[in-house]
């Protein structure tokens, strides 16, 4: 009864981790920010992502910093920075989706 109780719980992990991934980091530029108005923005509509846990804008640089735990698509990335109005300048290269 144990062994099946372990595959239980082990099945119940997996289905429950789906989709997840260990915590990232990813590193892109925005156009377009020039003040803490455009810092919120970008932090509020990239946060609203599903599996970010935190965004990091620096507004004269344009570099964006998310960590993350489950995969981001950078289509969805774009859209949110789009959203909040400003346009992807650049995405990881070495990222393939």
């Amino acid at each position: 009864m144990v062994g099946t109780r372990s595959a239980k719980l082990r099945v119940v992990e997996l289905i429950h981790g789906a989709g997840r991934c260990d915590v990232a980091e990813l590193e892109f530029w925005v156009d377009g920010m020039s003040c803490a108005h455009c810092e919120r923005a970008v932090t509020a509509e990239l946060s609203a992502l599903d599996g970010v846990d935190d965004v990091r804008v620096d507004v004269v640089s344009g570099r964006v910093q998310v960590t993350h735990d489950a995969p981001l698509l950078q289509a969805v990335v774009a859209q949110a920075i789009h959203d909040a109005g400003y346009e992807l300048r650049s995405w990881p290269t070495d990222l393939h989706d």
